[in-house]
C-alpha cells in the first residue's frame, strides 16, 4: 500500500499530546497480551486512558492483564466479525474502520486495509457528521446483544454517551463526499451497497478479499455470492466488456487445495479474471477486503471487516449472516476509474492476473452447533461478587458449573441450574479467587483461568469453555501488576486530584508497590495510610479543584468537560470513602468539593444558552451521591464536622435539584467557605 497506517500511531495523532478518556475495540479474534503491549498499556500509561474495552468474537484470548475489560459476543449462527476501534478525548472522537482484528496480524502481521477518521468542530476537513452517528448507533446495537452483566454494557454505552456529546456539536451537514457507514444487523451490506450506487450501469467489478465463498452454495445456505454478482446483483451494463469481475485473493499453488469456488470459477469462466497476491512483491497474509463497483457515472467503493462471501455480504445478521461493518464511498466516475483504484491501492503490483489450473477445493466442514457460550465473567473486589453472565442454546443444558482452574487443579466455586435454553446470569457470593500477594502483602487474584461447564440432567459436559474473569474497576492502573489496589491507587497524593500526567500517575503507583515489596523484605517501614502530609495533601487537593475550574473556563463549561469534572470528582470522593484517607483529609476534602461544585455550577448558565443539556451531562445525581458517601467521624472537632456536613447537604440538594431538571442558581454567601477556613485553623 502507498501509505502504512499503523493503529497506535493514529491513536498518537489524534491525542495531540492530550488526554484519551475512553477507548473501545472491535474485533473478530483477540491476542490480550500483545494487544496490551502494543495498544493497551501505552494507552493507558502516556494519555491516561482509565478503562480500556474489548468486544470480540472468535479465538479470544483476554491475556494476563486484568486493567483490561474484554466481553465475548458470541452469535448462535453467524459471527461476530466487525473490526472498528473507537476513541474520545476532550472536542473529539476517532474511528478506525478497516479488515484488522486486535491480534498479532491484525497489528502488523498481515496486509490490512484500514481508515482512521477524526470528528472534531475543528477540524478542517472531518468526515460526515452522519458517519458518526451511525457508528454510535452501531455500537449500541452491538451492546444490546451483549450477555454481560449490567454494568459493563453502561461501560460501553458511555464510551457512546461521551462520543455523542462530541456528535452534538460538530457542524451541520455540508456538501462533500458521499461517505457511509454500513453494519449487517437488519439490512444486508450488499443491499446497501447496490442502493448506494443506484442504477448506473456497471462496467466493471473489482473484489478484494482473502476468503471466498464455499465451492459448493448450499454449504452456507445462500445463492452463490460469485453468481449474483455477476448477474441480477447488479445493473450490468449491456455491452459492459470481459472479464466483468477482477478477484483479488490470496497467492494460488494449483497443487494445494484451497477455499475457492472452483465451481462457480469454471461456470463463470472468461467473465472472471482472477489475480493472485505476489508474495514477493508482499510477504505479508493478505487480511484487507474491497469491493469496488465501475459504472458508467459512477464509481462506489465498499472496504471493512466483510469478506466477498454469502454470510457477510448477502444475509443480515439476523437471517443468520455474520454481524459486519464497513465504510463505502460514492463519487463520479470521473474521480475514480478501475486504473485509479488499482493504482491508489497497489492492487496491480501486489496481485498478478493467474491463468493456471485452478486448485483442488478446500471445502470446511461445518461447525458443530453452539451448545453455550459466557459473556463475561465479572470479579468485584469490593464486594467480593462473581456474576457470570452468558446465553444456552441447546435444550439440553440442564445447569452450568464454575471451576477456578489453579495450578494444582480446579476447584469447583459454583454449580447453578438453568430454566432451559436462554439468557443466563449467577451471582456467586464470596469465591475463594483471591490471595495475599507474597512481594507486597496486597491483594490479587489466585488464578486468571475460569473454567464453566455446560452439564446434562445426568451430569455429563456437553461443552465447557475456559475465560480469564474480568475485574471491576474504574482506573486500569489501580489493577497494577494485576494487585486489586484500586483504593491505595487512587487515593496516591499525586492521583487524589487529578493535577498529574498519566505518566506521573503511573510513576507513583509503581513507587507505592515498590514500597509495599521493600516494607515486606524489612528494608523500610511501610507507607501510611496516604503517604502525602497534611500540609502536601492540602496542596494537591486546592491545586487540583483551581486546575479543574480553569479547565472548565477554558472549555466553557462544554458538556464533554462538565461529564468528566463529575467523573474526576467522584473518583476522588469514592477514595476518600473508601477509608484511604484519614478524617481530617476527609473533612477538608469534603468541604473544598463542596465549595468548588457550588462554584462550577454558578459557571454554567453564562456559557450555555439552555443549561439544561450541560446539568444533565454532569450526572449531578451521582455526583450527589459520592459526595455523601464520604464519612465525616473520627480525629475532627465536631464543630467543624456540623460545618462541613451543612455544606455538603446544601451542594448534595443543589446538585439533586438541578437532577430533577430544576432551573436553580447556587447560594452566593459563604457557608461553603466557612468549612475551609475551619479547616485550616485545625491543622
Amino acid at each position: 500500500m502507498k501509505r502504512e497506517t499503523r493503529l497506535f500511531d493514529e491513536l498518537d495523532r489524534f491525542a495531540g499530546g492530550g488526554e484519551i478518556t475512553h477507548a473501545l475495540g472491535l474485533s473478530f479474534g483477540y491476542d490480550g497480551d500483545l494487544a496490551n503491549e502494543r495498544l493497551w498499556k501505552p494507552l493507558v500509561e502516556k494519555y491516561g486512558l482509565r478503562h480500556p474495552l474489548v468486544i470480540a468474537d472468535g479465538v479470544v484470548d483476554a491475556g494476563t492483564a486484568l486493567g483490561v475489560h474484554v466481553l465475548r459476543a458470541r452469535r448462535p449462527s453467524g459471527v461476530f466479525h466487525s473490526k472498528l476501534f473507537l476513541a474520545v478525548r476532550d472536542g473529539a472522537v476517532f474511528a478506525a474502520i478497516g479488515s484488522a482484528n486486535l491480534t498479532r496480524g491484525g497489528l502488523g502481521a498481515n496486509l490490512e486495509l484500514l481508515t482512521p477518521l477524526v470528528f472534531a468542530p475543528d477540524a478542517e476537513r472531518s468526515p460526515p457528521r452522519s458517519v458518526l452517528e451511525e457508528i454510535l448507533a452501531f455500537v449500541r446495537r452491538v451492546a444490546g446483544n451483549l450477555h454481560v452483566a449490567e454494568d459493563s454494557i453502561e461501560r460501553v454505552l458511555d464510551v457512546v454517551d461521551q462520543a455523542t456529546l462530541v456528535l452534538d456539536d460538530l457542524p451541520a451537514p455540508r456538501r462533500g463526499l458521499d461517505l457511509r457507514f454500513f453494519h449487517s444487523y437488519e439490512v444486508p451490506i450488499w443491499e446497501q451497497l447496490r442502493d448506494l450506487h443506484g442504477d448506473d450501469p456497471v462496467q466493471h467489478l473489482l473484489v478484494v478479499s482473502p476468503f471466498l465463498e464455499a465451492d459448493k452454495p448450499e454449504a452456507e445456505g445462500a445463492d452463490s455470492l460469485l453468481r449474483h454478482a455477476l448477474g441480477e446483483g447488479l445493473p450490468w451494463a449491456p455491452r459492459a466488456k470481459t472479464p466483468r469481475l477482477s478477484l483479488c485473493t490470496d497467492a494460488i499453488d494449483p497443487n494445494k487445495p484451497m477455499p475457492l469456488p472452483r465451481l462457480a470459477l469454471e461456470e463463470l469462466a472468461a467473465a472472471v479474471e482472477i489475480r493472485a497476491q505476489a508474495l514477493s512483491a508482499e510477504p505479508r497474509r493478505l487480511h484487507g477486503k474491497l469491493v469496488a463497483i465501475f459504472g458508467k457515472k459512477r464509481t462506489t467503493v465498499l472496504w471493512g471487516s466483510p469478506n466477498f462471501t454469502p454470510s457477510a455480504l448477502l444475509r443480515a445478521a439476523r437471517d443468520r449472516g455474520n454481524a459486519e461493518c464497513a465504510l463505502a464511498l460514492s463519487m463520479p466516475a470521473s474521480s475514480a476509474d478501475t486504473a485509479d483504484v488499482l493504482e491508489e491501492f497497489d492492487l496491480g503490483d501486489l496481485f498478478h492476473v493467474y491463468r493456471g489450473p485452478l486448485p483442488l477445493a478446500l471445502i470446511p466442514a461445518p461447525p458443530p452447533p453452539l451448545i453455550f457460550d459466557v459473556g463475561e465473567a465479572l470479579y468485584d473486589p469490593k464486594t467480593r461478587v462473581l456474576v457470570v453472565c452468558g446465553e444456552a442454546w441447546s435444550p439440553s443444558v440442564d445447569r452450568i458449573r464454575v471451576l477456578a482452574v489453579e495450578q494444582q487443579g480446579t476447584q469447583v466455586l459454583f454449580e447453578g441450574a438453568l430454566l432451559g435454553a436462554g439468557k443466563y446470569a449467577f451471582e456467586i457470593q464470596g469465591p475463594l479467587l483471591e490471595e495475599e500477594d507474597p512481594e507486597t502483602g496486597r491483594r490479587r487474584l489466585r488464578t486468571l483461568a475460569l473454567r464453566l461447564e455446560a452439564l446434562d440432567s445426568g451430569g455429563a459436559v456437553l461443552d465447557a469453555r475456559e475465560v480469564r474473569p474480568n475485574v471491576r474497576f474504574e482506573d486500569a492502573l489501580a489493577l497494577r501488576e494485576n494487585l486489586l489496589i484500586e483504593t491505595e491507587a487512587i487515593a496516591a497524593d499525586a492521583l487524589l486530584m487529578p493535577t498529574a500526567t498519566p505518566e506521573q500517575r503511573a510513576t507513583a503507583i509503581d513507587a507505592q508497590i515498590e514500597a509495599w515489596k521493600a516494607a515486606r523484605q524489612g528494608e523500610q517501614k511501610g507507607p501510611t495510610l496516604h503517604q502525602a502530609s497534611l500540609d502536601t495533601f492540602f496542596r494537591n487537593v486546592r491545586l487540583g479543584l483551581d486546575k479543574q475550574e480553569n479547565g472548565l473556563v477554558g472549555r466553557r463549561c462544554s458538556r464533554f468537560a462538565l461529564r468528566r469534572w463529575s467523573g474526576d470528582l467522584r473518583r476522588s470522593l469514592t477514595s476518600a470513602c473508601a477509608g484511604s484517607i484519614d478524617g481530617l483529609r476527609c473533612a477538608y476534602l469534603v468541604a473544598r468539593v463542596a465549595e468548588h461544585v457550588a462554584r462550577v455550577l454558578d459557571m454554567v448558565p453564562p456559557c450555555h444558552e439552555d443549561p439544561a443539556p450541560a446539568y444533565a451531562a454532569m450526572e449531578a445525581e451521582k455526583l450527589a451521591a459520592a459526595l455523601e458517601s464520604v464519612s465525616l467521624a473520627g480525629g475532627v472537632q465536631q464543630e467543624l464536622l456540623d460545618e462541613v456536613r451543612v455544606a455538603r447537604d446544601s451542594a448534595a440538594a443543589l446538585l439533586r435539584r438541578i437532577a430533577a431538571g430544576e432551573q436553580v442558581a447556587p447560594p452566593k454567601g459563604n457557608d461553603a467557605e466557612r468549612p475551609k477556613r475551619r479547616a485550616r485553623r485545625s491543622t
